[in-house]
């Protein structure tokens, strides 16, 4: 099943340019989504294998230029299951209501999203 999808950005208290999303599926691959500068996501996933409960993960990331860990850095992530077991109709509305998980990499008090917003960079290089 070919998955659109499109809703307002969560309210994640940075608007600082270059934040990015993609879409997690248990069972396909990630989907890439596009974050518009009015705070719309969008995108279009692929193959999304139905017939049973799927874990989704939405997760909010930023490129970072660093020597320790990849090139990408978490920022927020929020997780919805939905049972696709009778799932037959091309469109899913997926809500996710909060974020369910603030990444932290260096483990002081300020999360990856508080430090990215304030210019800093969470893994310390």
């Amino acid at each position: 099943m070919d998955l659109s999808l499109g809703f307002r950005r969560h309210e994640l208290k940075c608007d600082r340019p270059g934040m990015q999303a993609k879409l997690q599926i248990i069972g396909a691959p990630d989907c890439a989504l596009t974050v518009k500068d009015d705070k719309r996501v969008e995108g279009l996933c692929a193959g999304v294998p139905t017939g049973q409960e799927r874990q989704f993960r939405l997760v909010y990331f930023a490129e970072i230029q660093t020597t320790v860990g990849g090139p990408t850095l978490d920022l927020a992530v929020a997780l919805k299951s939905v049972d696709l077991t009778e799932q037959t109709r091309q469109e899913l509305v997926l809500v996710f209501d909060r974020i369910d998980e603030f990444p932290n990499d260096d483990g002081d008090s300020a999360s990856n999203l508080e430090e990215w917003c304030n210019g800093s960079n969470p893994r310390g290089s």
